[in-house]
């Protein structure tokens, strides 16, 4: 009986700590950006809601948001395309030293932004990696320069330039959250699955093993990459100058503002 009380005392104490590390989490979280709206209230003497129905009424705003949602879209595209090769590899075959493999892949994740621009800024400047290639991401001349005459497209070659440095940047967050379950998954799983009529086809073991196995890892990086990509200041500052993301053009607007 004293046993059975202590085990209740110690999975109420538990509980009582799970929600209290939850509640800390989202006070932590949630803290810096109330004061942050309070901050943006007393100095503009505008409301949120009323922030919020004058958004469109503001210079840039819906640009900067349309062209925030595409690079953010496209650069989490491109990182699920690069990375979910690379996590396979690493997850489904014997590597020798594989820590250290994993280490260059994590680099670009915590290697600072501005670090990461000028990084990108030396490969497609004049002399760069790319432009031994012909690709003038910099000057749009040659290729890039006839793409944006024939399509009209204003500046690709720094939008192509900030979607690869953001699909590098991310590329580890696919590592990160689908390289475990590919490694945890039994090869024989599929060998077991062409014996079944559904399993027959790659179209059917795909959407009957892969799809409901790493769909969630696979999503799960992906918002990740959005976010991140969504939020990016320095690399936007430095690599598409003549475009701002909502994260430059509040940045402009706040420092405009003295905030």
């Amino acid at each position: 009986m004293a046993l059975k009380q202590r085990n209740n005392a110690q999975a109420n104490a538990i509980h009582i700590a799970q929600w209290l590390t939850l509640i800390c989490v989202i006070v932590i979280g949630t803290v810096p950006l109330i004061l942050a709206i309070l901050r943006l209230w007393s100095v503009t003497q505008v409301s949120p809601f009323e922030a919020l129905r004058q958004f469109p009424e503001q210079i840039g705003a819906m640009d900067a948001l349309r062209f925030t949602l595409i690079e953010a879209l496209l650069s989490t595209i491109l990182t699920v395309v690069l990375g979910l090769p690379v996590a396979w590899s690493l997850g489904r075959y014997q590597w020798r030293g594989i820590r250290s493999k994993r280490a260059l892949f994590y680099l670009p994740f915590v290697t600072p932004p501005i670090v990461a621009a000028a990084g990108f800024l030396a490969l497609i400047s004049p002399g760069g990696l790319f432009n031994s290639f012909g690709l003038d991401l910099r000057g749009e001349t040659g290729f890039i320069g006839w793409l944006a005459v024939t399509t009209g497209w204003q500046h690709p070659g720094h939008m192509i330039a900030l979607i690869l440095a953001h699909a590098w940047f991310n590329l580890s967050l696919m590592i990160r959250f689908v390289e475990p379950v590919i490694a945890q998954l039994n090869p024989a799983w599929e060998e077991q699955l062409m014996m079944l009529p559904k399993g027959q086809t790659a179209s059917g073991r795909l959407r009957h093993l892969w799809l409901p196995v790493l769909g969630p890892s696979v999503a799960v990086a992906a918002t990740y990459a959005f976010f991140f990509s969504f939020t990016s200041f320095a690399l936007v500052k430095w690599l598409t100058p003549d475009f701002n993301t909502l994260e430059s053009l509040l940045a402009d607007l706040g420092g405009s503002a003295g905030i």
